[in-house]
């Protein structure tokens, strides 16, 4: 078989950057809060011009204290004459200008800090809930292949990591931004020699900074990978805690769990060690050039060029500087992880199945079901089904019987529209279902499994997922036509009692009665029996092969089984030998034998 014949599973978009995803697409979801977003940024503003006024009430009172007399004192900035001629009034002003910046500054941080708190958790939101719908409708080519834990990982993790960059780091970015720049020009009006000396530092701050952060991103990027695969071995182990117990397996998986959390341990420390190397050499830059700063800026207030309290606005700057530069370096690694985490969310949300192409919404369903030659392989090499071809009339009974692993179930999912043939085409009533909205298909069919799943939410509920727009009475009616309405009824919260995950709570029995009730509400005209009693007891498998037969009146059903009598109350036997569908004779006996895999 060609390539052009594999399966079409879940795939990247044309033209999509899996690898190295612009954040432009990540800036999009800031389009709808542009309006919060300027309010934001006003209010940063404000508290980085607050945050430039804080050194200047003592800039006045040492300049008071070393030239009483108030001459000449500051080049650029000095106050009246009757304040520095009137102690009291001098020293009112000084205080309440410290307590009115303080405030201002506490006002402009709380309303900033609440709005950013706000937005970035409005765009989390939407980005989770765009991603959580997009992995539901990808196919099931795409989900065979990716570890549950990984997605998982990805949709909580990734993303909580995104909205922390976004709280924190985007407006912390402006700030400092904004805290240098307001600092740098302020600087170069009062003295622009003196701060060309106190900013040459900054070329290499800027490029040990720069060279760090390409190393933080590619080690970002391992620890992630390795925190995936670490969330994918946890998820997988305690989905199948059953089976891990059965076989005493815990100390195989506790060392497998262990190894790789060693790797994602040695993975984090390479990315803390990068990141720890990188603020002493930042802060060692910092003090050298604050130490030239002092030493010049004596020379020029024993010049009279500077004043003493100029000086000493000077260095205050100069030392807060160190705290935007430590957070810019900060944002940046910040900013790199984010575009790790982006790059892995953008991934899944550029995957396109098959299916996302414009299709027709099925038309109401007789329920008359046609192969044509159909083919399917999971893998090109090693093809599931061939050559099928079966015409089944509305309403009537068919069992596909089989080995294990023939192909029974991949048919059956053909029907679903839950995957496509390869070549070749499946009809419902003569439309080919690859032209058919997959999801107006499915909702005309009904599903009763041998792995009755049931979700940790109330009876009620698990109940009317078969139909979610039900009525009260609606459910109750289908749970009594299932016989499980008495056993729901004797519970102390009723049709409102919580089942545990899975069903967990619930015996065999009552999961598949639970199961029938969904199936019976969706009044479906096609219905899909997959081992529907297998693993429970003879008398509840009796019982409930009763109940099916009832939900069975009226619709076309495909029975799959291993169990002879199952089959043998069907209309049509067919048998599926080495991908190859075969009808079996009429004679009973040689159907049974066929069944049994004697004849």
């Amino acid at each position: 078989m060609s390539n052009d014949d594999a399966p079409r599973a879940a795939r990247p978009a044309p033209n999509s950057q899996t690898s190295d995803a612009p954040l432009a697409g990540l800036l999009e979801y800031l389009r709808p809060y542009w309006a919060w977003l300027v309010l934001i940024v006003v209010l940063i503003l404000g508290e980085v011009g607050t945050d430039l006024l804080r050194p200047w009430p003592l800039k006045f009172v040492i300049d008071y204290l070393t030239k009483a007399d108030g001459a000449g004192i500051g080049r650029r900035v000095g106050l009246p004459p009757w304040l520095w001629g009137s102690l009291p009034r001098f020293l009112t002003f000084v205080s309440g200008s410290l307590v009115l910046i303080a405030v201002a500054e506490g006002l402009f941080s709380y309303y900033s800090t609440y709005l950013q708190t706000k937005v970035a958790g409005q765009i989390a939101t939407a980005i989770r809930r765009q991603l959580f719908a997009h992995i539901q409708r990808l196919d099931l080519q795409f989900h065979y292949a990716r570890p549950t834990g990984e997605l998982v990982n990805r949709l909580l993790s990734d993303v909580r990591q995104i909205e922390s960059f976004f709280n924190d780091s985007a407006g912390s970015l402006v700030e400092v931004t904004a805290s240098l720049i307001g600092m740098i020009a302020v600087l170069l009006w009062m003295d622009w020699q003196l701060t060309l000396i106190a900013v040459a530092v900054g070329p290499f701050v800027y490029w040990v900074t720069a060279s760090f952060t390409t190393v933080i991103k590619r080690t970002s990027r391992v620890q992630r990978q390795c925190e995936g695969q670490l969330a994918a071995i946890a998820q997988e182990t305690l989905s199948a805690i059953e089976i891990v117990k059965a076989y005493s397996r815990e100390a195989f998986s506790d060392e497998l769990f262990e190894r790789q959390s060693a790797a994602n341990l040695k993975a984090t420390l390479a990315a803390a060690a990068v990141e720890a190397k990188f603020s002493p050499v930042v802060r060692a830059l910092m003090a050298a050039g604050i130490a030239t700063v002092v030493c010049f800026g004596v020379v020029r207030v024993r010049a009279g060029i500077l004043s003493a309290g100029d000086l000493w606005v000077f260095l205050s700057y100069l030392r807060g500087m160190r705290g935007p530069i430590r957070d810019l370096s900060k944002n940046l690694r910040g900013l790199a992880r984010t575009q790790v985490r982006w790059e892995r969310v953008h991934e899944l949300l550029e995957m396109r199945s098959p299916t996302d192409d414009a299709r027709l919404v099925a038309p109401r369903f007789a329920g008359r079901i046609t192969f044509t030659d159909a083919e399917f392989a999971y893998a090109a090499e090693t093809p599931v089904l061939q050559g099928v071809t079966l015409d089944i009339p509305a309403g009537e009974r068919v069992a596909i019987i089989g080995q294990t692993g023939a192909g029974k179930s991949t048919l059956v999912r053909l029907i679903a529209a839950l995957h496509e043939p390869t070549r070749g085409q499946v009809a419902i009533d003569g439309h080919d279902l690859c032209t058919l909205e997959p999801d107006s298909v499915r909702q005309q069919i009904a599903f009763v499994l041998q792995d009755t799943v049931l979700f940790r939410t109330t009876l009620r509920e698990n109940i009317a997922y078969g139909r979610l727009d039900a009525t009260f009475d609606e459910i109750v009616a289908a749970a009594t036509a299932a016989r499980i309405h008495e056993f729901i009824a004797q519970l102390p919260q009723g049709y409102d009692t919580e089942v545990g995950e899975r069903g967990a709570t619930l015996s065999g029995g009552q999961r598949q009665r639970v199961a029938i009730a969904r199936a019976l509400l969706r009044d479906a005209r096609i219905l899909i029996l997959d081992e529907p009693t297998t693993g429970l007891d003879p008398e509840t498998a009796r019982e409930v092969w009763e109940e099916l037969k009832i939900l069975m009146e009226g619709r076309t059903t495909i029975l799959i089984s291993h169990q002879p009598h199952l089959a043998l109350d069907m209309d049509r036997i067919y048998q599926l030998i080495d991908g190859r569908l075969v009808e079996t004779p009429h004679g009973r006996e040689r159907a049974l034998g066929v069944a049994t895999g004697r004849g």
